[in-house]
């Protein structure tokens, strides 16, 4: 059993391997929820693993909205709201903060995803990473997940940097396990074919403007869940 962030499909051969781990659940939820939300179960990981699963877990019900609260379709981005039992009835001493969290009886958890066409669903990214470039949204996940399956990257992050005419534009640090030469016209044409197909070639070359850059090591959190500003460039 796992959670805190998905696991590729390589992720759960790596560790089945390791541990000798013939069965894995993954569990997504948040402490505001009890913690509760979905799951997917041992026996789909081998068609959907990187998946949160479809169904919410027992007294509760998960939605994908847009920002008018309106269930968007499969396909579409929109942000994991949850209600149930167990959902918090607000931070203490904190009522703007519960507002922004809990409207109609929903819990707004901030990650932005999508159901495919069999109703699995799939976090693109926080809601707070989202980087807008001109009027354009990169999901920084959704762009590391993809680089991270190259056989020459370790590690990668992306983040947002100023753009004279789009506002931001997306900048890649990457750490490598071997030599990537040259390096950002590789990591764009490994990009290109694996995005989001949905994305039409004009956005996904505007999503790199910002270049990439070799990195030395990155410095995340336990939980990879915060990109910390702290990327040692390889000299």
């Amino acid at each position: 059993m796992y959670g805190g962030a998905p696991l590729s499909r390589e992720e759960v051969r790596f560790v089945a391997d390791c541990f000798g781990a013939e069965r894995m659940m993954c569990l997504y939820g948040l402490t505001e929820a009890g913690p509760n939300g979905t799951y997917l179960a041992p026996e789909e990981h081998a068609e959907k693993a990187g998946s949160v699963g479809r169904y919410a877990a027992l007294h509760c019900e998960v939605a994908i909205v847009d920002e008018n609260g309106q269930e968007v379709a499969p396909g579409e981005v929109g942000e994991i709201v949850l209600r149930g039992e167990s959902v918090m009835k607000g931070y203490y001493k904190d009522e703007e903060k519960t507002n922004e969290a809990i409207k109609n009886g929903w819990l707004y958890t901030g990650d932005l995803a999508r159901r495919d066409e069999d109703g699995y669903i799939w976090i693109v990214d926080r809601k707070k990473d989202v980087i807008i470039s001109g009027g354009v949204n990169i999901y920084p996940k959704e762009v590391e997940d993809v680089l991270r399956t190259h056989p020459a990257i370790a590690d990668v992050a992306v983040i947002g940097v100023p753009h004279p005419e789009w506002g931001e534009t997306a900048k890649a640090f990457v750490v490598l396990s071997v030599p990537l030469e040259p390096l950002a016209e590789e990591c764009k044409r490994f990009l290109s074919d694996k995005l989001a197909g949905y994305r039409p070639a004009s956005e996904k070359a505007r999503s790199f403007r910002g270049g990439m850059k070799a990195s030395r090591f990155l410095i995340w959190n336990d939980s990879k869940k915060k990109r910390y500003p702290i990327i040692v460039a390889r000299r």
